[in-house]
This record gives C-alpha cells, structure tokens and sequence, in this order.
C-alpha cells in the first residue's frame, strides 16, 4: 500500500461528514 494512498485516507478522513474514520478504513481495507 503506497504512503500517497495512506494519506489520501488521512486527509478524507479529515474532512467534515465523513463517511468513515481512519480506523475504519483500515479495517475495511483489510476485509478486502
């Protein structure tokens, strides 16, 4: 996993009415 699509995540995550939180992400990540 490249560090530009962790932070890609990072910054959605920072954005107002998102849809999931870093960590969730992560561990939608891994289910895939």
């Amino acid at each position: 996993m490249s560090s530009e699509f962790i932070e890609q995540i990072k910054a959605a995550a920072n954005q107002p009415g998102q849809a999931m939180s870093f960590d969730e992400a992560m561990v939608w990540l891994r289910s895939l």
